[in-house]
């Protein structure tokens, strides 16, 4: 989820719930990353994509 954190981090303006204001950032940052990221399910299309080489034409 590290990954995550960092990309969260640079989102400029976080959807913040209700009671996050409380938090550390650090929870906040991962609050906001479990909910608006999906890490694995990108990582495994990325490997899907990767993993099919398209032809190129030579014109």
């Amino acid at each position: 989820m590290g990954e995550a954190w960092t990309l969260a981090e640079i989102v400029p303006e976080r959807k913040l719930e209700k009671y996050d204001s409380y938090l550390p950032e650090n929870l906040q940052l991962m609050s906001y990353a479990s909910q608006a990221f999906d890490i694995p399910a990108t990582q495994e299309w990325l490997q899907q994509f990767a993993d099919t080489k398209p032809e190129f034409s030579q014109t």
